[in-house]
């Protein structure tokens, strides 16, 4: 089974944890925190650059898919006609369609 990656989840993860770093390197208490700071800033800055081009996939999420059935409140039934299931929020699944806009 894929696993995959929310491209916009990822970047928002890096710069939280490369800020991070930043401020563990400005903070340091000694030369052995502030190296092991900045070894953990190259790690994050080396895997964020290898997935920058990786290739991507654009998902639906089960709430916003044609194939959804969710009450009036939102809340109480989220119904998969296409798996006959109940969902969560952020399932997906790779038969996710957009539902068409009405004007």
């Amino acid at each position: 089974m894929a696993k995959y990656i929310v491209a916009e989840w990822f970047e928002s993860e890096m710069h939280n944890r490369t800020d991070a770093c930043l401020k563990w390197i400005d903070e340091a208490k000694n030369e052995e925190i502030k190296n092991r700071a900045e070894a953990t800033f190259s790690a994050f800055v080396e895997v964020a650059l290898t997935f920058k081009d990786a290739p991507t996939i654009e998902i639906i999420h089960c709430c916003e898919c044609k194939h959804a059935s969710i009450t009036a409140d939102g809340y109480t039934n989220k119904w998969c006609d296409v798996h006959e299931m109940d969902f969560e929020a952020d399932f997906f699944c790779k038969e996710g369609e957009p539902k068409e806009v009405t004007k």
